[in-house]
């Protein structure tokens, strides 16, 4: 049993069994309550005194739908009890059987009908962590739902009624950003309930049922400047990103236009601020996308010498067998489990080593990433061989489990929605110098709405989000490690197709 559960399955399902049983006592009581208002003793006194008979009618009224909604909310409390009880429950039995079979030989025995166990394990906690997410924010909107009901009877002949009127306002209470929240905390709840062995085990086990079917096979890397100059496509893209970001497109006929985003003689952004790193991070994506990982190295002068921020790019390519692109799932898993021995950390390394004033005069470093490029940086930093990381900055990316030395300040976006940032079923640290910045996923520029699990995991909005808060903790410092006179220069990242 997890350290931090302080009573033990049976006796939730005990307490749930026991709301259960006084609400089925309590449901008969709710019509014989409602039948007061038309008991014909009532109705007679209604003609000498009509003024008490209303009183006294709309009393019971109100007292049968508070009855109603006690019920109802005590309900919700057992399926949400139960439902949170099923998360732990259900990692406990399956992170434990991970743990067991991680140790041993996996083969295609391990299969069921062709779906890895792990696979099915994964599933199995993402559908009870997302049914315990409807739950929740089901049970807080109907609540919700039945108050504003209550309060507005006026409102009951329109909408059919009151269960109508409760159906028309649970539709506009129920919030999607919530639901995806919930479901994720319980998910990272579930897959983080066994700690460090238990998540490495489930990492493991997915690796040799990989390796049986020739997945995740990582290579040797190359790395070489890239030249590429202000394309038409670059032009575009650049346009895209300042027009979700900023709410302005980057280019513009007009004489004094001044654009949103700084950039070179090759279009290439310039940041001078952690918005302006998240839309750098959405465009080395694009330039690369599925034909390289397009990684950028900013030289920074100013009085206490030259310093650098590296941008190492997201997963472009989801395929499971590896190619040549280094920034795909392969990276993804293997860095989960094994930090920064991918080649897509390995040919970072070596492009960095080109650099002799990081070689051999020891600058300072910042590396940066959105997604798979804020896990790499993380492993990178948590064993740096010599290079001076003083600054990690990442968004989306799950870096909790990550022993990055306390020398080394990080600076961690994390959107409530994004389920990436919950892949390593922990928290971040909670330690001087290590700050994240958790919020709601913004909506991209002109275009409103709550965002979900699946709009969330995006380097735009995280960019919004980083305008949105400009005063949390640690921005101002990486905002400094970005003044003075910048040069960029872009590097391809190829990896030989698996071994």
């Amino acid at each position: 049993m997890s350290d931090g559960i302080k009573v033990d399955y049976a006796e939730i399902d005990r307490l749930t069994t026991g709301i259960t049983a006084l609400n089925a006592f309590a449901g008969p009581l709710v019509p014989k309550v409602g039948a007061l208002s038309v008991d014909g003793d009532l109705l007679a006194s209604a003609i000498l005194s009509p003024g008490t008979a209303l009183a006294a009618e709309g009393a019971v009224m109100n007292a049968s739908a508070q009855l109603s909604v006690m019920i109802v909310s005590s309900e919700a409390l057992v399926i949400i009890t139960a439902s949170i009880s099923k998360v732990y429950e259900a990692a406990e039995v399956a992170l434990a059987a991970a743990a067991a079979l991680a140790d041993e030989a996996v083969d295609q025995a391990l299969l069921i009908g062709g779906l890895p166990v792990t696979l099915v394990t994964v599933v199995d906690l993402l559908g009870v962590s997302l049914a315990t997410g409807a739950f929740l924010e089901g049970g807080r909107a109907l609540v919700v739902s039945l108050g504003d009901a209550l309060g507005n009877p006026s409102s009951w002949r329109t909408s059919g009624g009151f269960a109508g009127e409760v159906a028309r306002r649970f539709i506009d209470n129920f919030s999607t950003s919530n639901f995806s929240a919930w479901s994720l905390k319980a998910f990272e709840t579930a897959l983080g309930s066994h700690g460090d062995i238990g998540y490495d085990a489930l990492l493991s086990l997915l690796l040799h049922q990989g390796g049986a079917l020739r997945l995740f096979e990582d290579g040797a890397g190359t790395t070489s400047p890239s030249d590429l100059g202000n394309t038409l496509k670059k032009q575009n893209d650049l346009d895209q990103i300042a027009t979700d970001v900023y709410g302005r497109a980057q280019q513009s006929e007009e004489d004094d236009y001044v654009p949103p985003l700084l950039t070179d003689e090759n279009g290439n952004i310039v940041p001078r601020s952690v918005d302006e790193l998240w839309a750098g991070a959405a465009q080395i994506d694009g330039i690369g996308a599925k034909e390289y990982g397009d990684l950028r190295v900013m030289r920074v002068d100013g009085p206490g010498g030259p310093r650098f921020v590296v941008q190492i790019p997201s997963t472009q390519v989801w395929d499971p067998r590896a190619g040549t692109v280094p920034n795909d799932v392969t990276s993804d898993v293997l860095a989960m489990r094994y930090g920064d021995s991918t080649t897509l950390a390995q040919t970072v390394r070596s492009t960095l080593d080109r650099i002799p004033e990081i070689r051999d005069g020891h600058a300072p470093v910042m590396l940066t990433g959105f997604s798979l490029g804020g896990i790499t940086a993380g492993a990178i930093a948590e064993d740096p061989q010599g290079l001076n990381v003083q600054q990690v900055v990442t968004a989306g990316a799950p870096i909790g489990r990550m022993d990055i030395p306390d020398s080394t300040a990080v600076t961690s976006f994390e959107a409530r929605e994004d389920p990436v940032a919950r892949l390593d079923g922990a928290t971040n640290p909670s330690r001087d110098g290590w700050n994240t910045i958790s919020a709601p996923a913004p909506a991209l520029s002109g275009h409103g709405g709550e965002q979900d699990f699946a709009t969330a995991h995006n380097a735009s909005r995280y960019a919004i989000m980083a305008r949105q808060h400009p005063d949390s903790p640690g921005l101002a410092e990486v905002d400094r490690f970005l003044q003075g006179q910048q040069t960029v220069q872009d590097y391809r990242l190829e990896r030989s197709a698996g071994k």
